[in-house]
């Protein structure tokens, strides 16, 4: 009950929690670590991703050419499947 009653004033808390959270209150947090994996995906794909994630593109010009090698590959399977 020590903590309750006790005003210690900001620079002992700061001081307290310097000590008992030295990397601070996110320093616990890990960001996340992300491989893109090519299997099942075309190399454009793959491609247009790690451009993505690199932030050499945006999410509208991702979406866009993610979209055009979808149909592409679908324009492809229906004249494979046509043969």
């Amino acid at each position: 009950m020590r903590d309750w009653y006790d005003n210690p004033g900001l620079e002992k808390v700061f001081a307290e929690q310097a000590r008992r959270i030295p990397q601070g209150p996110l320093g616990n947090l890990r960001p996340p670590s992300l491989t893109v994996v090519g299997d099942g995906l075309p190399e454009e794909a793959t491609e247009i991703l790690m451009s993505y994630f690199a932030g050499e593109i945006g999410s509208y010009e991702t979406g866009a050419r993610i979209e055009a090698v979808k149909i592409k590959l679908a324009k492809a399977s229906t004249e494979f499947c046509s043969q």
